[in-house]
């Protein structure tokens, strides 16, 4: 498991204050934490999943919240690799939803931000698992 150092790096801390803004659903906050010109990319490109602008990415946000019923979601950082202006994390979102259905979520996250005392994320990069997509979608939408 990742460890945080006691004094992270700006651009640390605002990746980390994401991983929290999604967990938690505060959509204030992750208006505030992607640029204007944020874009988020899922890989590989054979899932389909098209980029996602600020706006939108925020209201994938919310129907993901709404999918999930509002509840709150833990994270697990597994690695983070740090260099000027990037940083790569592995990454775990899950809960356990009201209907006993899991939602596991393991990915690794390639973020682009931008420098200064308070960066903001301007791409996600997301690498996903396509198969356990398709098995959460199933489990999730409670057609097992």
């Amino acid at each position: 498991m990742f460890a945080p150092p006691s004094n992270p790096s700006p651009q640390l801390q605002t990746v980390l204050r994401w991983f929290q803004a999604i967990v938690q659903w505060d959509f204030n906050a992750l208006e505030t934490l992607l640029s204007d010109d944020y874009l988020h990319v899922t890989l590989p490109a054979s899932a389909g999943d098209p980029n996602k602008n600020k706006e939108h990415g925020i209201a994938h946000a919310k129907s993901t919240a709404a999918l999930l019923g509002g509840q709150n979601m833990n994270f697990e950082l597994y690695d983070a690799n740090e260099s000027e202006g990037k940083i790569w994390t592995h990454a775990r979102l899950y809960t356990k939803l009201a209907n006993g259905a899991v939602y596991d979520n393991e990915s690794i996250f390639l973020f682009t931000l931008s420098a200064g005392k308070e960066p903001q994320i301007n791409v996600i990069k997301e690498f996903i698992d396509t198969k356990a997509v398709a098995e959460r979608a199933k489990a999730v939408s409670g057609d097992n």
